[in-house]
């Protein structure tokens, strides 16, 4: 049901975070989020995290990368799937490289995939890639 704020669960959000504190969580990769145009001020106003998301539909999709403020970080850009299916940041961590990649496919969605392959081939990633997130999807069906 996402993570923005509604009259019955203005709550909701908070209780993530506090598992988040709880596991001491540097860097959390989020799906589900269902943050529309309206309602994106709940990711960008997280105290103690900087946010990374997209903005979609209030009802569907949406991916979140958030990174603890005491964490060393530099953003270098970062790039999103027009349909909310996936966010890509490209940052350093520590002085390293990484490519950090949250992915939530929607059983819907035939196509999503297909265009991240595309995607992160074309860009031939530097440094560490991290891909992460709800792929809706397994595999190898006789194993998984």
């Amino acid at each position: 049901m996402g993570i923005r704020y509604t009259e019955e669960r203005s709550y909701k959000f908070q209780l993530v975070l506090d598992e988040l504190i709880n596991l001491k969580a540097n860097v959390v990769f989020v799906q589900e989020t269902h943050i529309g145009p309206q309602s994106y001020e709940v990711l960008e106003s997280i105290q103690g995290w900087r946010s990374f998301f997209t903005v979609h539909h209030p009802r569907s999709k949406g991916v979140a990368i958030l990174i603890k403020n005491e964490t060393i970080f530099r953003h270098i850009c970062h790039d999103e799937d027009y349909s909310g299916g996936y966010i890509v940041l490209f940052c350093r961590l520590y002085g390293q490289l990484f490519t950090l990649v949250n992915v939530y496919n929607h059983r819907a969605d035939r196509r999503m995939l297909d265009r991240l392959r595309n995607y992160l081939t074309a860009i031939n990633t530097k440094g560490v890639l991290v891909v992460g997130g709800d792929f809706n999807t397994v595999l190898d069906p006789t194993f998984d």
